[in-house]
């Protein structure tokens, strides 16, 4: 298992910086027109789709790591359908 320099394990360094793009995308408002609607659509499918059970791994994975397990804690365990 490689770290990070923050300490974090390489696949958590991935993860991390992904879903909190996700989350930012599924904060944004579809509602302003067309084409944001559909630049929000492309986002959340290409950075969203398979991040509930990448977490549900990740927490598996590490779930004897403190610090590994604060992180992870940070995300919504179900965001998908």
């Amino acid at each position: 298992m490689a770290a990070s320099a923050a300490g974090l394990p390489d696949d958590v360094e991935t993860f991390v910086p992904k879903r909190r793009e996700c989350d930012h995308w599924r904060g944004e408002d579809p509602s302003v027109s067309a084409e944001r609607r559909a630049q929000i659509e492309e986002a959340t499918t290409r950075l969203c789709v398979g991040t509930d059970r990448e977490l549900a791994t990740l927490k598996h994975k590490y779930r004897s790591s403190k610090p590994v397990m604060e992180v992870l804690d940070q995300f919504e365990p179900r965001i998908g359908p």
